[in-house]
C-alpha cells in the first residue's frame, strides 16, 4: 500500500490564497514535502534519469 504523502487541505488553502493573492505570481507554487522532493529529483537528475527515478519513487510510495 503506498504512503499518504499528499499535501493538508489546510496547506493546499493557503498556496492557492497566496497565488491568487500575489502581486508577483510565480509559475509553480509548492504545496508540501512530497512536492518539494519530486522537484529536486527532478532538478539533479537527466531527463530518462528522471523518469526512472520519479516512477519508481511513485511506484514505492517514496516521495518524502
Amino acid at each position: 500500500m503506498m504512503k499518504n504523502t499528499s499535501s493538508s487541505p489546510k496547506l493546499a488553502v493557503k498556496i492557492v490564497l497566496e497565488a491568487v493573492t500575489s502581486e508577483t505570481p510565480n509559475l509553480r507554487y509548492l504545496s508540501g514535502k512530497d512536492v518539494e522532493t519530486w522537484l529536486d529529483v527532478k532538478r539533479n537528475m537527466s531527463d530518462i534519469n528522471n523518469t526512472i527515478k520519479v516512477d519508481d519513487m511513485n511506484r514505492h510510495g517514496k516521495a518524502n
